[in-house]
Order: structure tokens, then sequence, then C-alpha cells
């Protein structure tokens, strides 16, 4: 396979920013986000022909040139709207609206269609997703491997078209995470695709008729004011360093639907013989997010245990108590009152935590990790929510947080599953065949993504290399991967 880039440009917004908004405030909420990129691909098999746009056309170099265009049409119209991402961080605190534009790199592909990339990707292996990536999202030897933005250029987006032989296509999007959560990642890929679908646009240039779409709310910073962060370490829950790797695992609807039931089960088991006996009637399925959560976080717990032990050549230290910590990433936008619209621009995301004790003489069940999840899920309510708006935002993030004993090991998950991503990515050739995520340019990370079919799960794992050997072979994780 052989991918020669054709062009590099910066699409800058096709009206320009008023004077007026040519500063965006960050939220306190964006300040506390980590500074990485985040990545969405999405694969089209060759659907150049539906929908009859571009039934005019008489080859498919013809039909992918036809493409590219309205992309970088609609995409600096869309951009009009989206005006942040077109600027650059300025300091802590704002975002310079200056119409710089965004980062989009046109690349052609030899050697492979879609539908083989995507077959190469069926193993847990997803290195060869890397030469889609309109950046190395590890950097360079002794860069911050992803973190910052010193990687290339310092656009807030940047977007990769591989367009292939056989009419296919992979659209490949980084966007800063300091600037935009989930929610809002995908609201504009939704609005872009909408733009191009709704857009007239010819070879010739004729001008898109932008679809009507509910305009992104620039409120944050007013509910979540900026602060001055000295001393105050956001990136706590960001560990990069070399020798990472990122492998995915498919999680199919009956393996989870069995995974809740065991959750269940052990719940009850842990019942028989108390005096709690009675109550295991009113226990609950977990959620696929809660179970699925258990299951990895106590993988890891037992592959980082035993890595302890083959480091100090003592199997004592199996016994040794180890403390574990797991973080989950929460939309906010529903948990304050009044709920914030979904169309909310920037970070409205909080954080979870729990964490629990784990040895060799005191093996953690899946019914007890899905009970500290789901409360520690419960603690991020509206008097949490108000307790970050206020002037001692940061003080009561402080006391909020859970007091960690000496040296524990976190694992952080954040979830994409639920985003109508499928849907909204449909730029007027029909939806993707498949949405995925890339390397994870941090360790102890999960991200989790339905599945095509949008009844199962895929878990984007990053761990560094040592641990990940044992992860992918741990007897409990295989039992429920498809």
């Amino acid at each position: 396979m052989k991918i020669e880039v054709v062009s590099r440009e910066s699409i800058r917004p096709s009206s320009p920013t008023p004077h007026h908004l040519n500063s965006y405030s960050l939220s306190l909420l964006d300040q506390l986000c980590p500074p990485l990129y985040v990545p969405l691909l999405l694969y089209y098999t060759n659907q150049a022909k539906l929908n009859g746009i571009d039934r005019n056309l008489d080859d498919e170099e013809s039909s992918c040139r036809y493409r590219c265009d309205v992309l970088k049409k609609s995409l600096a119209e869309t951009l009009t709207k989206y005006y942040p991402l077109a600027g650059r961080i300025e300091d802590d605190v704002s975002v310079e609206c200056n119409d710089q534009g965004v980062d989009f790199i046109e690349a052609r592909v030899v050697g492979k269609e879609v539908y083989q990339v995507i077959q190469l990707t069926d193993s847990v292996n997803i290195d060869v997703m890397e030469p889609f990536l309109p950046f190395e999202p590890y950097g360079e030897y002794g860069s911050t491997f992803g973190l910052g933005l010193d990687l290339v250029s310092k656009a807030l987006l940047k977007i990769q078209v591989n367009v292939f032989d056989c009419g296919g296509i992979i659209i490949c999007a980084y966007i800063f995470h300091r600037i935009a959560d989930g929610t809002t990642f995908v609201n504009f890929i939704k609005d872009w695709a909408a733009t191009a679908r709704g857009g007239s646009c010819t070879l010739d240039g004729a001008k898109l008729k932008v679809a009507v779409m509910d305009e992104p709310r620039y409120e944050l910073s007013s509910l979540f004011p900026p602060r001055a962060l000295l001393g105050f370490n956001v990136n706590e829950m960001i560990e990069t360093e070399k020798g990472i790797l990122t492998k995915r695992f498919v999680f199919k609807a009956l393996n989870i639907a069995q995974l809740k039931k065991k959750c269940i089960h052990d719940a009850k088991a842990a019942y028989v013989g108390s005096d709690y006996e009675g109550e295991e009637q009113e226990q609950q399925l977990p959620t696929r997010f809660e179970a699925l959560t258990s299951l990895i976080w106590k993988c890891f717990m037992d592959v980082d245990h035993q890595s302890k032990a083959r480091q100090q050549e003592d199997v004592a230290v199996l016994r040794q108590v180890q403390h574990y910590g797991a973080s989950f990433s929460l939309n906010l936008r529903t948990r304050m009152n009044p709920p914030l619209p979904s169309n909310t621009f920037g970070n409205a995301v909080g954080l979870a935590m729990a964490q629990v004790s784990h040895n060799l003489d005191n093996n953690v069940e899946y019914a007890e990790l899905v009970s500290k999840v789901k409360k520690a899920i419960e603690q991020i309510d509206y008097d949490h929510v108000r307790a970050l708006q206020s002037a001692d935002a940061l003080s009561n993030i402080e006391k909020m947080k859970p007091k960690l004993e000496k040296g524990t090991v976190l694992l952080h998950f954040t979830s994409r599953c639920r985003f109508p991503i499928y849907e909204a990515a449909d730029f007027g050739w029909g939806k993707p065949t498949w949405a995925s995520l890339s390397k994870l340019p941090t360790k102890n990370l999960v991200m989790f993504m339905d599945t095509s079919s949008g009844d199962g799960v895929e878990a984007y794992v990053s761990l560094k290399n040592e641990d990940m050997v044992e992860f992918e072979r741990h007897e409990e994780l295989l039992a429920f991967v498809a």
C-alpha cells in the first residue's frame, strides 16, 4: 500500500469572523482538559454513485475530485459557525479567532481498497491506521508525545482525506481536546456533513447551499469562568512516555449480556450467608459502560500487580496491597439544572473517580467494581456542578477529589458510545461503513466506541508495551471479546 500526499493547505472560514468575535474565552472546564489531540476516522467504501450526487461524472478520478472539493468547500462554510476551531490558542484562557484555518491534507492511496483496510483492523492491531493520520500523534523522539501544540502546526483541527483508487475514502480528523469534547466534535462533524449534503457544489465551484442547523452555543466560559491555574496540575491523569501501545478489543452484544449477568451472579454470591441475603433480588443489571469498565479495570489490575512482582523478582509482592483508581469522563450538560443543550460548544466534562485495593489474597470481584463505578458516577450531580461554577471552584475541585493512597495506579476511561457518529457523518455518499479511533498518545487510557452495528462496543486500550502483552491474553478478557 502506497500513500502519496497530493496537497497540504489551510482551510479558512468562507466568511471572515466578525471583529467582536475575534477572541474566544476558554472555560475552566476547557482549561482542565488535557492538551492532546483526539482522533476520529471515518471509512467509506466506493459509494460515490449514491444519491445521484455525481451522476454526470465520467470516471472515478473525477468523482473523487468532486468529493474532495465538496469536503473543502463545506468545511469552509462550517467553520464560519465553528470559528474558534480556525483560530489559535493565545494563552491559558483564550483563543485568538484569527481565521488562520485548519490543516487539510489530501492523500492518494494505491494498492489497497477501503474494505481491505477495515479487514486488516479486524485483529487487535491498529497500526495499519497510522498512514491515514494527518500527523504522528506520538511526535518525534524527545517531543511531548501528542501533548501540547508543538506538533507540526498549531492548528486546533487537523484533517486528512485519503482517496483510494477504488473510489473509497477515509477521512481522519484530529481535534484539540482543550477546545472541544466528544459531543462538540460529533456536532461539528454532523454540521460539516449536513452542509456537504445540502450543497449544490459543482466542479466549476458553485456556492454551497448551507443546510439549516442549530448554531453552536458559546456560553461555557460565562457558566464556568476561567481561572489562574498557577500550581494546579491539570495533567495528573495523563502519563506519556515511549513504548506505549494501543490495541482494539471488540465486545459483541451477546458477550456484553453475559458479562452483565456475571456481575449480578457475583453480587448474589456475595450476599449468600450474609445479613443482607434478601437484598440480592434488588440487584439490577449494570449498564454496558459499568460492566465493561469493571472487566477492563479488573484485568488491568491483575496485569499491573503481576508486572510489579516480575520487576522485583519477588512473588511476595503479589500479597502486598496495591491501590488502584479508575477515572471516568462524564458529560455535564445533562447534569446541570436546567440541562445545557447538546450544541453547547466546548468541554462540558466532569471527572468521576473510583478506587479499590487489590492483592492475591483479596481478589476483587466484578460486583464490587460495578458498585464503585456506579457510586462514583452518581456523585457527579447538580451539587457537584454548582461547586465547579463557584468562585472557589479550584479549591472545591481539590476537596471533591478522592483521597488517593500513595502509589495509586490510575486507569482512565472515556466513551463515545451512543454518539450518533454513523448517522451524523453522511456527506452525501452514504453513512460510513465504519468509524474508529487510532493510536492514543497516553498510557493507561481506555476509549469506548459503538460498533458499526450499534449493539456492540469497541474498546481502544492504551498501555505500556510490556503490560499490553499480558493484558491481551488475560483469560477473563478473552472470555468476552469477539
